[in-house]
């Protein structure tokens, strides 16, 4: 008889089965690696490879290893889910501006957003929430990230930058941030693994250029049920769990001293539209069942994309999207995550969404913490009433002074407030832009951040 805890989405045979899968992939399938130098490195550290082919095998051994390393490192600590409020970035390509329409980010759009965030309440660091389409995509990365420097006052973030050769100025103006020589604030190490089982040669190159400066190996694998995986919650998990642990065998064969973290974003292949979806049942039991098998289970505790979601327009049916998947998860013990004003899978960024999502991401750390301790202030209420079964409840003092203070914001998730809610949101965004003041950076500091973009368009545009 299958044992199945409140709370887990695996019964403990799934679980095991889970884990047993996985590592029989990495030992008997093995996983790809379509880059010469993070091939010899991971022979040079103890993995069987098939140079010809670039299939990369594990012993039990080895998969020991890399678990024993991401206990030591504490793969979980790193994860987005830790800090309350609301983190700005994720460089969504199409941006929904306040009138509906969706189009590739330009840089009016990059600008207008940074202001926005840097006023909202609620906002507590900003990365680039968008590229831009009219920068040339060799040097985008660091044009975006010296606007950010020049536009916004609250903490900077790092971000994913998913092409090779930008890390060196990406440090440079980390330097200039911080103030702190060799600063690898801006540099993260997530890499999305969308090929099953497979480290192309784009990411090996980016894994090469960070693990040298130390920065967290974040592999987050992306099995779709149904398109590059099995039509099945359980083998996606396993794919999931098999990429996690052959990411972090290259971040240590690159670097040993690097620190493991983990992120999972898996979704499940919708046979009617062909698109992906993030915010169905399949998709959270594969979220769920990969943090319960590497938290639970190996003691490696990693973190979910909770902003994929599947709404592609803002305003309250996106909330109730967003609102449905964190507490499907934090119901499998994956916490309820933060919202950061995305849409449509992760592509598309809203500033009214982003409004919206910090009153949800406030109203989730509410449902998070737990019911207020007042029993007891209402027990001597109604001990003062006495045994009046049709007292006016609704018009004594109690009701109206606690109301607010007790009930949460039922207007967020009314579905006949949802003309309400997107004004709302749009005057919020207007007046965030209408008060926007720019960071009070030195002409030193600015000349530097130029410099360095001047650099980058030398070294990498070539005439």
């Amino acid at each position: 008889m299958s044992l199945q805890c409140a709370g887990e989405p695996l019964t403990k045979e799934q679980e095991s089965a889970v884990e047993a899968g996985a590592f029989a992939l990495l030992e008997r399938s093995g996983f790809r690696v379509l880059n010469e130098q993070c091939v010899e490195a991971l022979a040079a550290w103890g993995c069987r490879v098939d140079t010809h082919a670039g299939v990369v095998r594990m012993s039990a051994e080895r998969i020991a290893d890399v678990i024993a390393a991401a206990r030591e490192f504490d793969a979980g600590s790193g994860t987005p889910q830790e800090d309350l409020g609301t983190p700005v970035g994720g460089i969504q390509p199409i941006f929904r501006d306040g009138n509906g329409e969706a189009r590739l980010a330009r840089a009016d759009d990059l600008l207008q957003s940074l202001k926005i965030a840097d006023e909202l309440d609620g906002v507590t660091s900003i990365g680039p929430p968008l590229t831009n389409s009219e920068a040339d995509s060799r040097v985008e990365p660091v044009e975006t990230l010296a606007l950010l420097m020049k536009t916004c006052k609250r903490p900077l973030s790092a971000f994913d930058v998913p092409q090779p050769g930008l890390a060196h100025y990406l440090v440079r103006l980390g330097e200039i941030h911080t103030g702190q020589p060799g600063s690898t604030h801006f540099l993260s190490g997530c890499y999305c693994i969308t090929t099953p089982l497979t480290f192309g040669d784009r990411v090996c190159r980016c894994m090469l250029e960070k693990c040298a400066y130390g920065v967290a190996v974040m592999p987050t694998p992306m099995p779709i049920s149904g398109a590059n995986v099995p039509i099945s919650p359980l083998a996606a998990a396993v794919v999931g769990v098999a990429e996690m642990i052959a990411g972090w065998t290259v971040g240590l064969a690159l670097n040993p001293e690097s620190p493991l973290v983990g992120l999972i974003c898996s979704g499940s292949l919708d046979m009617a539209s062909g698109r992906a979806r993030f915010s169905s049942m399949e998709a959270i039991w594969q979220d769920a069942g990969v943090v319960q098998v590497m938290g639970r289970r190996m003691g490696t505790p990693v973190g979910c994309a909770h902003n994929y979601t599947d709404a592609v327009e803002p305003g309250y049916p996106a909330v109730a999207d967003k609102l449905f998947k964190s507490l499907a998860l934090s119901r499998f013990g994956a916490g309820v995550g933060r919202h950061q004003g995305t849409l449509d899978a992760g592509k598309v960024y809203s500033n009214e969404q982003l409004a919206l999502d910090i009153e949800l991401n406030d109203l989730l750390h509410r449902f998070e913490g737990g019911l207020p301790e007042e029993a007891q202030t209402m027990c001597e209420r109604m001990l003062e009433v006495g045994p009046d079964h049709h007292y006016p409840w609704l018009t004594d003092d109690s009701t109206l002074q606690d109301m607010r203070r007790m009930q949460w914001a039922a207007d967020l998730l009314r579905p006949e407030r949802a003309r309400d809610i997107l004004d709302r949101a749009h005057e919020k965004c207007e007046a965030a832009l209408a008060r926007y003041t720019q960071p009070a950076l030195s002409a030193g500091q600015v000349a530097e951040i130029d410099k360095v973009v001047e650099a980058a368009r030398r070294d990498l545009m070539p005439a």
